[in-house]
């Protein structure tokens, strides 16, 4: 499982690999998926079969390519590297989502005189809304000595009101991916949100949303849902709060066209996400600075393997006024990839949030 690359068709690729004289390398332990993940390439046999086939006809088209000309030319990428930019998107959303939530939670604590300050009554206005910006970027070894950078820039942003111990509110992203290799692309995402509090420590979050993805000059848009569900608790010890989270994710992506390169792809994915994580805050005046360490297993169908991925996440919220908070954060992932197919991830993020 800690394994990050362990192909569908790792014989049968190796043993093409190897009469092609290519090196071994080249394709080992490799599932090759269209540049944003959600399109491996399909069974056993067919898959072997069918890249041994339009790698042969490439060549005789373009004599003295390679292994990696021909992945480069047909945008086909190690899953792993392909899935670290598909699911930033869908983590930064509800990463938004939830943080915004909490950060609710801990003023109506802090308004009730929890975690060492008796706050300020703004913390139970009926109205919020808040706003989150993103850069993510992710450096990725795609397996044969080349790399591929992705950069994407996320806006997130909702609305929510506070009916007893509810909390209801829709929310909106739109990102902008641009990479070296891949097609550059826009994605759109959309979703109503709630939460229930069941006493003043432990609450549950529910997100269900639609995503559309444009992807430039090629035929992969397409259209998705998501959903994320958690558990929390919050532990206050004088001016530190503890946080813990549990929770599952899941998205659905269907294709609109299929690349016309005679391999076989399925035109639809789905994927599983469960996560726990930690988070300490310590109260500070009008500061609330945090660490929180995040792990996740993400379970995509079966094609591909799964993957254990840590984050650390650094950043601290300020109160510019009773009805304003800024803040700004850090995150980047702890686990190590698999040997010669990692992937770099790093990220800077700000919010701000409005009461009324």
């Amino acid at each position: 499982m800690k394994k990050r690359y362990q192909n569908a068709a790792k014989a049968g690729v190796l043993l093409f690999a190897s009469t092609l004289g290519l090196e071994a390398e080249a394709a080992s332990g490799t599932t090759y998926c269209d540049e944003y993940g959600g399109t491996a390439v399909d069974s056993v046999a067919g898959a072997t079969q069918s890249l041994q086939q339009s790698f042969l006809s490439f060549q005789s088209s373009f004599p003295g390519s390679s292994f990696e000309d021909f992945l480069v030319s047909n945008h086909l990428f190690p899953c792993e590297s392909a899935n670290a930019t598909q699911q930033a998107s869908v983590r930064n959303f509800t990463t938004a989502v939830s943080q915004n939530i909490q950060f609710q939670i801990l003023q109506s604590l802090f308004a009730s005189g929890g975690g060492g300050s008796s706050g300020d009554a703004s913390s139970n206005r009926a109205w919020n809304t808040w706003g989150t910006p993103t850069f993510t970027s992710i450096e990725s070894n795609l397996g044969f000595g080349g790399r591929e950078s992705t950069n994407s820039y996320q806006f997130t942003f909702g609305g929510d009101t506070k009916i007893d111990q509810f909390i209801f509110g829709a929310s909106g992203s739109y990102t902008r991916i641009d990479a070296e290799i891949a097609n550059g692309a826009d994605d759109y995402r959309v979703a109503p949100y709630a939460a229930y509090s069941f006493n003043k420590n432990l609450y549950a979050t529910a997100i269900m949303g639609y995503n559309r993805k444009r992807v430039d000059n090629s035929k992969l848009d397409g259209n998705g849902l998501f959903t994320d569900a958690s558990l929390n608790y919050i532990l206050p010890i004088d001016s530190v709060v503890l946080v813990g989270r549990a929770g599952h994710r899941f998205g659905y992506f269907a294709q609109e066209g299929r690349r016309s390169t005679g391999f076989n792809h399925d035109d639809d994915s789905w994927d599983n996400t469960y996560y726990i994580s930690g988070e300490a805050l310590y109260k500070w005046g009008d500061f609330l600075p945090f660490l929180n360490v995040t792990w996740e297993h993400f379970d995509p169908e079966d094609l591909q393997d799964d993957m254990d991925s840590a984050f650390l996440k650094l950043g601290v919220q300020y109160a510019v006024h009773s009805d304003i908070t800024l803040g700004l954060n850090y995150q980047t992932e702890l686990t190590g990839r698999a040997e010669d197919q990692d992937v770099y991830y790093n990220q800077a993020g700000m919010d701000l949030r409005l009461r009324f």
